[in-house]
């Protein structure tokens, strides 16, 4: 009976720390995902309404994105950062075909289980192609 009850207390201390995990993993996918619907209706955008919306995609998923953690590449251009701004000089658009990329990163400390934390790092990122006009 007693071996019965512990087991039961450890399947039950794992399946806790695989949903919190779990969670975890599926709000970046969530994030990841809207940054990819960002960027493939970010052709006409500026840097800066981008830096916006990914910010505000993380602040409703609950994420711990800083500005400073988001860079944006639109073909030959030196990065974005949101917080920074570019970090170079930026040429002339000359038209046709060029990716557009956001990338993000973030760390997160989860309770795997009750008395151990662990930090786990996440590097969301979109890459798509963008009409220059």
């Amino acid at each position: 009976m007693i071996g019965k009850v512990i087991k039961i207390a450890i399947a039950l201390l794992v399946l806790n720390g695989v949903v919190r995990v779990g969670a975890a993993y599926w709000a970046n996918y969530r994030f990841e995902d809207q940054l990819s619907e960002i960027a493939q209706f970010g052709d006409r955008r500026g840097e800066a309404l981008l830096c916006g919306a990914a910010l505000e995609a993380a602040q409703k998923l609950g994420l711990p994105v800083a500005a400073e953690a988001i860079q944006i590449r639109r073909g030959t251009n030196p990065p974005f950062t949101c917080g920074k701004g570019y970090e170079g000089a930026v040429p002339a658009n000359r038209g046709g075909a060029q990716k557009l990329a956001i990338e993000a990163a973030y760390q997160r400390n989860l309770d795997v289980f009750p008395g151990y934390t662990r930090r786990f790092t996440f590097n969301p990122s979109a890459e798509v192609w963008a009409r220059v006009y």
